[in-house]
């Protein structure tokens, strides 16, 4: 008998845990459903990079994606440090106001080498290499611009920077007259808490009359018909 009692002691405490387990991963799975679109949000930050008064992607998996969310095209940027052009398109033509609204058309991909590669990391060197190997690009201050596509990205139209303002610039993005769309913006954001206004709790709570903060409820005064003077009996009204 006591065998068999510690052995449907053991089954039960195994049920258990495996209620327990399946319960959390349910709340898991149920928590990262409610959240989904802020995960999103986080795990896409991580190709997001601000630079020069700009904002860039540092994926072209996640560049592509974006673009054809908002029916934009790719705008790839080759820089390197040190090299005359591309110094002066980080310092003078992509923080100008007028360039902002590139970024109203096109998803932005920086490629930038520092002078010292070796203090790139891993993951952003791999990504620079592959797209130098992919466009054939053997030289900096080059601008390519690319059309998503399922699978991938088929080339427009490429050039080098040749010392022009950012309105020529813009215009030989677009090859002709650059006309800025309206700005599109389909990242995931994380959603904000609702927190009731405590300001509209006074209309749920019946009853007439305020109690002042530090006063004691029991205190209030009650309604009452009639006075009662001080000192004086209630039956000798």
């Amino acid at each position: 008998m006591g065998l068999v009692k510690i052995t449907g002691a053991r089954v039960l405490m195994r049920r258990i845990v495996t209620l327990v387990v399946l319960v959390i991963l349910a709340i898991g799975a149920w928590w990262c459903w409610q959240n989904r679109d802020w995960l999103i949000y986080k795990a896409q930050r991580q190709y997001d990079r601000q630079a020069y008064g700009l904002n860039w992607k540092t994926d072209i998996s996640t560049a592509g994606d974006k673009a054809r969310r908002e029916k934009k095209q790719i705008m790839i940027a080759f820089l390197k440090e040190g090299h005359a052009d591309s110094d002066r398109l980080k310092r003078s033509i992509f923080p100008d106001p007028g360039f902002k609204v590139v970024e109203n058309n096109y998803v932005l991909l920086l490629v930038d080498y520092p002078q010292d590669t070796s203090k790139m990391s891993a993951r952003e060197k791999a990504f620079c290499d592959e797209l130098i190997k992919r466009y054939a690009v053997d030289r900096f201050a080059v601008f390519l611009v690319a059309e998503p596509k399922e699978g991938g990205q088929q080339e427009l139209r490429r050039f080098t920077y040749a010392g022009e303002r950012p309105r020529t610039l813009l215009d030989k993005l677009a090859g002709g007259r650059f006309i800025a769309k309206e700005a599109v913006d389909s990242t995931p954001q994380m959603k904000s808490l609702d927190v009731p206004d405590v300001s509209k709790l006074k209309e749920l709570v019946p009853g007439e009359g305020t109690i002042t903060v530090g006063e004691d409820p029991a205190a209030a005064p009650e309604k009452k018909q009639g006075t009662i003077t001080v000192g004086e009996e209630p039956a000798a009204q």
